[in-house]
């Protein structure tokens, strides 16, 4: 056999494992919700529709001299496209503080926003970023009520109990990041 139909049906392996693998592998990777990225008839439907795109790759090959190259393009940018579907439901896909950014936002969107972990890093910056505000450090026994709601973030490591605050302070949200849960308590404005 010559070298290049050697190299040419390596290539096409390569496609067609790596739409295979895909579909394969997103029944397997978790959401942050922990369901599948997706359920196996639609693997089933990404493993065939990049088999049959291949397949005619390398139809198209005998006439045109383009078509592999043209099959390879249209496979990888599937494939980035249909990862990206699974990926950024995922874990590492998503940021495990853009639900408590989200409930913020939405229930209070002009509220000033404070972090207090003692003895601890502060909140992670992203945060601040799916906020698109300054998060201050404050202790939220120092906290009054202002023109504003006021919104404090407080960490609870996996084995400490769950902070509390006394009212007017309520809690507002909870999620979890790791091994621990981040609490979003809410101070009503004046």
């Amino acid at each position: 056999m010559r070298t290049d139909k050697v190299v040419l049906w390596a290539h096409v392996l390569m496609l067609v494992g790596g739409g295979v693998a895909l579909g394969v592998a997103g029944t397997t990777q978790l959401t942050f919700d922990g369901h599948a990225w997706w359920g196996p008839a639609f693997a089933t439907w990404v493993g065939v529709a990049f088999v049959a795109l291949v397949a005619l790759g390398l139809l198209l090959h005998r006439r045109l001299v383009w078509a592999i190259p043209a099959t390879t393009v249209l496979v990888m940018l599937g494939l980035g496209v249909i990862f990206m579907h699974g990926y950024r439901q995922g874990r590492s896909g998503m940021s495990e503080l853009k639900p408590l950014a989200d409930v913020i936002r939405r229930t209070l969107p002009n509220a000033e926003v404070f972090d207090w972990t003692p003895g601890r890093s502060r909140v992670d910056e992203e945060l601040a970023i799916y906020l698109n505000r300054t998060i201050h450090a404050a202790d939220p026994m120092t906290l009054a009520p202002a023109s504003v709601p006021r919104v404090i973030i407080l960490c609870q490591t996996r084995d400490a109990p769950a902070p509390t605050l006394a009212p007017p302070w309520r809690v507002l949200a909870k999620v979890p990041e790791r091994k621990n849960w981040w609490w979003a308590f809410e101070l009503p404005a004046k």
